[in-house]
């Protein structure tokens, strides 16, 4: 019966007529284990059954043309609560390895999780790619081998952030006061960072949070509101004016050149993609479409040790940002040092992000000095 109802509801919200055509419409949006001190009814799996305590929300993504909407990408147009059980059997996602991979961490937190756990959790900006690479390089090393300590010791400590995002605490609460265009122009302002923003653009209109994603989304918020001083909160904005725009400059091909040539970066990227085929732009998305547009015409930056990508000459680059990127620690260095409180998890996360970068500003280098000492006390 319960099987039958889950068949139903999920027909009910997709394009395809059978649940197997259906089924493959929907994607694993998010799991979470809700914690004992949570209400014992709090979740309901779509089948009927309850209480769930692996909890699995179900996005419909489906191309935009079957929506209705006059675009080439993907439109999440839905949302259900599904329990773990009822996903593992009639649904090809990774919900079960990824429930598996929590209850070993329960039992034993020097133990690995598997690949689909890390890919989760890098899709919603929990870790970053570089400590996503570290985990895989000590999958096969075990706390029992002598000279693995500190390896284990960073690795446990990855695996305790993880087990923290995973459990949750549902809360009630109103959405965030800011809207998705104020936090991209947050993003391109550098107030937040790219994996900020792609949390906060699910989590922006969320009634219902976790502990830790409320905390989250409440920093964020506050962080993006920051070039808003003086504005009432709760004014009428103005309706914002856009301007008729021509084609973009350039090609795909040539914004793909460029970020592999690292003139744009990946927030850049993918917004002059998203404004191609747009009619009109806000005269804060047309200044930052010229401003990418100046970076592309730009020399490619200087490699790293500074010598340049083609000519052997240092490459020119803007005023404040000309400082070379120095010394790099390892992921297993940085996990170390936290693990030990020499350093805090945000110094930790912008060692780990500039590890990327060729080039440091004057006030990210200030900052790498400061940390750098403190890792070598």
């Amino acid at each position: 019966m319960t099987q039958d109802k889950l068949f139903a509801e999920i027909c009910s919200r997709s394009y395809g007529k059978t649940f197997d055509d259906a089924s493959k419409e929907w994607n694993l949006q998010e799991v979470y284990h809700l914690g004992p001190d949570t209400t014992p009814d709090a979740e309901t799996c779509l089948c009927g059954h309850r209480p769930i305590k692996e909890v699995c929300v179900l996005g419909h993504k489906v191309p935009a043309e079957m929506a209705g909407c006059p675009d080439t990408r993907e439109v999440q147009e839905n949302e259900v609560i599904v329990g773990n059980c009822c996903v593992k059997k009639f649904f090809d996602l990774p919900s079960g390895k990824i429930f598996d991979a929590l209850k070993k961490l329960e039992s034993d937190p020097t133990k690995a999780v598997n690949e689909e756990t890390l890919d989760y959790a890098l899709e919603r900006g929990w870790l970053l790619e570089s400590v996503k690479e570290f985990y895989l390089d000590t999958m096969g090393k075990r706390a029992s081998t002598e000279g693995n300590e500190k390896v284990i010791a960073a690795r446990e400590n990855v695996n305790r952030r993880l087990l923290s995002f995973f459990k949750k605490t549902r809360l009630e609460c109103e959405p965030s006061q800011a809207t998705l265009p104020q936090a991209e122009a947050a993003c391109a302002a550098g107030r937040i960072r790219e994996q900020d923003l792609h949390f906060f653009a699910d989590m922006c209109a969320a009634t219902t949070l976790s502990e830790g994603q409320k905390k989250y989304r409440d920093s964020l918020e506050e962080r993006i509101l920051q070039g808003l001083v003086g504005e009432e909160p709760d004014a009428k904005r103005p309706r914002i004016e856009k301007t008729d725009v021509g084609a973009a400059k350039f090609t795909p091909e040539q914004i793909e050149e460029a970020h592999k040539a690292g003139k744009i970066n990946d927030w850049e990227k993918e917004r002059y993609e998203d404004w191609r085929a747009f009619g009109q732009l806000s005269a804060k998305q047309l200044n930052i479409r010229t401003q990418i547009e100046e970076k592309v015409t730009r020399p490619a930056r200087a490699s790293f040790g500074g010598a340049a990508a083609s000519s052997g000459a240092p490459a020119p680059s803007p005023t404040g940002a000309n400082n070379e990127a120095g010394q790099k620690f390892s992921t297993a260095e940085l996990e170390a040092a936290f693990s030990a409180k020499k350093i805090n998890a945000w110094e930790r996360d912008r060692m780990l992000e500039w590890q990327e970068k060729h080039s440091l500003s004057d006030k990210q280098k200030n900052i790498k000095d400061q940390i750098e000492k403190k890792m070598k006390r």
